[in-house]
C-alpha cells in the first residue's frame, strides 16, 4: 500500500503504482463571478432514486469513438432529465444552495429529486440544470486540474462540453480533465471540480432517473457457498498495542485475520512518533478475540518504501524475528509468514532480484522455524506476468507460497476477475490450488463507505478467498477507521452485522449495484443478509426458505456512509414486520435505499 509514512509519499520516483493521486490543495471556495455568492438554503430530502448506466442517455450526443458530437442548432435537442450519483460517495451532484445564482459552485449532496440536482444531457454535449436555463461550466475557462466547476447561463463555449465516457467519468471537452469529487471526499458539501483523469471512483458518476421501479436482490437460503469464517473482517496494523483497540470493543466483529508488525519492528506507519503494532505485543489481545495473524516481515524496517539495511543485517533481523516467535510457544495464532510488501515496486535493486531474495528469505525462516508457512508475494495488485514470473521461478527453487498473496486496491469491480485470472495461472503452470489471501483491499474513497467495502467482502465469499484484511491509508490501532477516538464508526457496525453471521454462507445474486453477504443458520433457522450500494427503491427476495415455516419477522436495518471520524452510536432500525413464506420465498421491500450505507435484513421464524 502506497503512502505509510511521511517521509515517502506514493510518486512515479518510487515507482509506486498507479493508485493515488499527488497532494493537492484543499478548495474551501471558489473564485467567485462578478453577480455575486451563493445564498445557501436548506435541503428538504425526498426519496432517492435508482441508479442506472449512462449508456442509453449518453447515447444521444457521444459517438462510439467517445467524440462529442455538436449541432449546428442553438437550442439543445430535448434530453431526459437524470441526477448524476458519485460512485464513490453516493451522493448526488448538487448546484450548492438550491439556487440558479449564476457562478453558484457545484458539490455532493444526499440525492433528494430537487432541481439543483437534475441535469439534461443535450446533443449539443451540455449539462444543462435547473430546467435547462443553466449549464455546467468550467469556471473561467479553465484547462488545469483544481479548477472550479459552476453554472453559468449556457453560451455554447467548448468550457461547457462534456464527454460521457463508458467507464462513468465525465470529461470536459476544453480540458481534458474529469468531473472529480475533491480529495476522494464523500461528505455532504464536499466540492467538485476539474481533475487529472485516474480512474478513481471519484471520478465516475452513474445516472439515476427519478423512477420509483427498484432492483431485486435475490438471495438463496438453500444454496450453499461456504461455512462461515467471515474471510473479510481483517485489518492491517489494526491493533496498535496491547491495549489498542481493546478486546471488548473487537470482541463483536469476530475478526478472522489480522497482519502486524514483526517482533522488534522499527516501522513508524503513518508518521507515527514510535513503532506500533508487534505482533507479540498484541498478539493476547488478537488471541482473546479469536483472530489469526500474519507476521508482515517487512515492517521490520522503517520507512515507506523500506530503507534497505543490506543482506547481512536483513537476515540478521529474520533471524531475530523468527527467533522471537520460535521462544513465545503461548502465543498461537500465528499462521503465516509474509517475507515482503509490494515488492513489485518497493524490493530495493540493491538487494538483486526478487526471486532471488525470496528464495533466501524463505529458507532463512525454516531456518528456525521448519514448517512454518510462507504467505506472499503480496504485490500491490494483481499482475499476471509478473506473478507468472515469480511462481515460475519459486516452483523451480522449492520456495512456492502456501498461501497466496495480492493487494486490491484499485476498486471492488476487479476481485472476481482477478481470482479467476489466478486460478487459471496456477493450472497453466502446474501448481496445486493454494489458498489466496488479500491482506489490503479498498482504496481512500471506498474505505469508509460501508457499501463498498460491503461489495469486496461479498466478491471474497463468493471467489473463495482465505482471507481479506481492510487496507491501512490512516493512523494505527482504529482496526483500519472502525474506529474513531476508540468509539464506532458507521462501518463499525457494517462489519459487526458480518461477525454476527454464524452457519453457512449462501448464494446471493448481485444487481447492478447492490450486493451482499447472506448466511443461513439451520440450528435457529436464521437468516442475516448485509447489504447496500444502490439507490432506490428496492426489494430483497429470500429464496429457499421452507424450514421456516409459514412467515417469518423481517427486521431492516440501516448505518449510513457517514465516514471514518464520525461515531455512531449503533444501527437504525428500519422496520420489523411478519411476512408470509410463499413456495419457500419472501420478499422484503427496501424503500429509499441510501446507496452509500449498508443494510442488515435478518429473518427469523414467527
Amino acid at each position: 500500500m502506497c503512502d505509510r509514512s511521511q517521509s515517502h509519499r506514493c510518486d512515479r520516483s518510487h515507482e509506486c503504482p498507479p493508485r493515488g493521486r499527488p497532494a493537492r490543495v484543499r478548495h474551501t471556495l471558489f473564485p467567485p463571478r462578478p453577480q455575486g455568492g451563493v445564498v445557501p438554503l436548506s435541503k428538504t430530502p425526498r426519496a432517492a432514486a435508482r441508479r442506472r448506466p449512462w449508456t442509453a442517455l449518453a447515447a444521444a450526443f457521444v459517438t462510439a469513438a467517445g467524440v462529442t458530437v455538436s449541432l449546428t442548432s442553438a437550442s439543445p435537442a430535448a434530453a431526459a432529465t437524470t441526477q448524476l450519483v458519485g460512485a464513490g460517495s453516493g451522493r448526488c451532484l448538487d448546484v450548492t444552495g438550491n439556487v440558479d445564482t449564476l457562478g453558484s459552485p457545484m458539490e455532493i449532496w444526499d440525492c433528494n429529486g430537487q432541481a439543483n440536482q437534475q441535469f439534461e444531457l443535450t446533443s449539443a454535449g451540455e449539462l444543462r440544470t435547473f430546467n435547462g436555463t443553466r449549464c455546467l461550466d468550467a469556471y473561467n475557462n479553465g484547462t488545469a486540474a483544481g479548477t472550479a466547476v459552476d453554472i453559468w447561463s449556457c453560451n455554447g463555449q467548448q468550457n461547457q462540453k462534456w464527454r460521457m465516457n463508458s467507464d462513468g467519468s465525465i470529461t470536459g471537452v476544453q480540458s481534458g480533465l474529469c468531473l472529480d469529487v475533491d480529495h476522494a471526499g464523500t461528505a455532504n458539501g464536499t466540492k467538485v471540480l476539474l481533475w487529472t483523469c485516474n480512474g478513481q471512483t471519484n471520478q465516475r458518476w452513474n445516472s439515476s432517473g427519478g423512477g420509483t421501479t427498484g432492483s431485486t436482490l435475490v438471495v438463496d437460503a438453500a444454496s450453499v457457498v461456504r461455512p462461515v469464517t467471515r474471510v473479510g473482517s481483517g485489518t492491517l496494523d489494526g491493533l496498535k498495542d496491547a491495549t489498542t483497540p481493546s478486546a471488548s470493543i473487537l470482541q463483536p466483529l469476530h475478526l478472522n485475520q489480522l497482519r502486524q508488525a514483526p517482533p522488534g519492528t522499527q516501522h513508524r506507519p503513518n508518521g507515527s512518533p514510535v513503532p506500533v503494532g508487534d505482533a507479540l505485543v498484541v498478539a493476547p489481545t488478537a488471541m482473546a478475540i479469536g483472530a489469526h495473524m500474519t507476521v508482515n516481515m517487512a515492517d521490520y524496517l522503517d520507512g515507506f518504501p523500506y530503507v534497505w539495511p543490506g543482506w547481512t543485517s536483513w537476515l540478521a533481523n529474520v533471524d531475530s524475528m523468527t527467533g522471537a516467535v520460535k521462544a513465545r510457544p503461548d502465543v498461537t495464532n500465528i499462521n503465516a509468514f509474509e517475507p515482503w510488501n509490494e515488492p513489485d515496486w518497493t524490493w530495493p535493486s540493491a538487494a538483486g532480484s526478487f526471486t532471488d531474495g525470496w528464495t533466501r528469505i524463505v529458507q532463512q525462516i525454516h531456518k528456525t522455524l521448519p514448517g512454518e508457512p510462507i504467505l506472499g508475494p503480496s504485490i500491490s495488485y494483481w499482475n499476471v506476468d509478473w506473478m507468472r514470473n515469480f511462481l515460475t521461478a519459486a516452483k523451480a527453487a522449492g520456495t512456492l507460497p502456501d498461501v497466496i498473496c495480492w493487494h486490491e486496491l484499485s476498486g471492488w469491480q476487479h476481485v472476481t476477475a482477478d481470482v479467476q485470472a489466478y486460478r487459471a495461472l496456477e493450472q497453466q503452470l502446474g501448481i496445486s490450488p493454494r489458498p489466496i489471501s488479500i491482506d489490503e483491499y479498498a482504496t481512500t474513497d471506498e474505505i469508509d463507505v460501508p457499501s463498498s467495502t460491503n461489495h469486496y467482502v461479498a466478491q471474497f465469499e463468493r471467489d473463495g478467498v482465505r482471507d481479506a484484511e481492510r487496507a491501512f491509508w490512516y493512523e494505527p490501532g482504529t482496526a483500519n477507521g472502525l474506529l474513531y477516538n476508540g468509539q464506532p464508526t458507521a462501518s463499525y457496525w457494517m462489519y459487526k452485522w458480518y461477525g454476527d453471521q454464524t452457519g453457512n454462507v449462501v448464494k446471493v445474486t448481485p444487481t447492478q449495484y447492490n450486493d451482499g453477504v447472506a448466511a443461513y443458520d439451520s440450528g435457529s433457522r436464521t437468516l442475516r443478509l448485509v447489504f447496500g450500494g444502490e439507490a432506490g427503491n428496492n426489494t430483497v427476495r429470500v429464496d429457499g426458505l421452507g424450514a421456516m415455516g409459514s412467515s417469518v419477522t423481517a427486521t431492516l436495518s440501516y448505518v449510513p456512509g457517514s465516514g471514518r471520524t464520525t461515531n455512531v452510536a449503533g444501527p437504525t432500525t428500519l422496520s420489523s414486520t411478519s411476512y408470509p413464506v410463499t413456495n419457500g420465498t419472501v420478499t422484503v421491500p427496501v424503500p429509499n435505499e441510501n446507496s452509500s450505507g449498508a443494510y442488515q435484513l435478518v429473518l427469523t421464524p414467527n
